[in-house]
């Protein structure tokens, strides 16, 4: 990465085997490391999945919508599949319990299907995507089990 000029400068701990590393001073890269890249492995995974169920799609990625009244806001990923629209918004880390209500608040007014509307946490247990998902009526997921639920859902639907 260094190499790459992703970093501005590095340096490898042999006592902890950690590198401690500055990020050249740019905004894509911040945005990379700060989870652009687990939306483009999800996007990713999501793709290749459409293509090899050989479906139709379209995908905006980081779309603002604004609406007449002045809000605006932008959402991470939006496929339409066949015509119908999967809703995706990917998080890695920090205090998911605020993403939760503003994704809620999103979905609601795009009037996206619950079933259609993924929040996607990662390294997020089982039990509690599940039980998020009871809670909040959307789908909220980890990365390991989405591919597994939009399959299921394209193959219902």
């Amino acid at each position: 990465m260094h190499d790459d000029t992703l970093f501005s400068s590095y340096r490898y701990s042999k006592d902890d085997k950690t590198i401690h590393a500055v990020l050249q001073d740019r905004g894509d890269i911040r945005s990379f490391f700060n989870g652009g890249w687990f939306e483009r492995y999800i996007h990713h995974k999501i793709s290749e999945l459409l293509q090899q169920s050989q479906l139709p799609y379209d995908c905006l990625a980081n779309p603002v919508v604004k609406f007449s009244n002045g809000d605006s806001f932008e959402l991470d990923l939006l496929f339409l599949i066949s015509g119908e629209p999967l809703l995706i918004e990917c998080k890695t880390g920090g205090d998911y319990n605020a993403h939760l209500k503003k994704f809620s608040d999103h979905r609601k007014r795009l009037s996206i299907s619950p079933e259609k509307a993924f929040l996607v946490m990662l390294d997020l247990e089982d039990a509690k995507t599940e039980r998020l998902s009871q809670f909040w009526k959307f789908q909220v997921v980890n990365q390991d089990r989405l591919i597994a639920l939009i399959e299921k859902m394209i193959n219902v639907g």
